[in-house]
């Protein structure tokens, strides 16, 4: 067995050794926390944007295939993930424009905005003019009755 006075001082470490490698392991373990936070707080902004450009994109493909949002010239819409207000414009094409020959051509925009930015998509959009229903024109047939266009008969040539 060995006794107190027979333990040599080389056989543990000295307190400086130890405070040394704490500071060290300290340092170390500080800028790997420092780098994961950073890379996390990216995710998150990456996330958020991307995010937005989705709802952003979802409301104009919606805008543009509902027959209601045709009337309207704009249109507001609040989103939580991200907080995001999302706002639909359907405008007139400008008088200065080389573009303003096309009649019922019209700019659709859809701007996401939040406290971290904003994000938008803008289109040309073409209205088509609602048609009006003409009568249809009849004749008589050879009994008398009536005939749609539809129900003529065709005359051989």
């Amino acid at each position: 067995m060995e006794t107190l006075k027979n333990h040599s001082a080389k056989s543990g470490f000295m307190l400086m050794e130890v405070l040394f490698a704490v500071v060290i392991f300290g340092t170390v373990f500080t800028l790997l926390l420092r780098n994961q936070m950073n890379l996390t707080i990216n995710v998150y902004r990456t996330s958020a944007i991307r995010s937005r450009l989705f709802q952003v994109k979802d409301l104009l493909v919606r805008a543009s295939s509902d027959v209601n949002m045709y009337d309207k010239k704009k249109y507001t819409k609040e989103v939580n993930f991200p907080d995001t207000v999302l706002t639909y414009s359907l405008d007139k094409i400008q008088k200065s424009s080389s573009l303003k020959s096309f009649k019922n051509l019209f700019i659709q925009k859809v701007v996401g905005k939040s406290s971290e930015g904003s994000e938008s998509l803008v289109t040309l959009f073409y209205k088509m003019e609602k048609k009006k229903k003409e009568p249809e024109k009849t004749s008589l047939n050879q009994s008398g009755k009536k005939l749609s266009e539809r129900q003529k008969p065709e005359v051989a040539q």
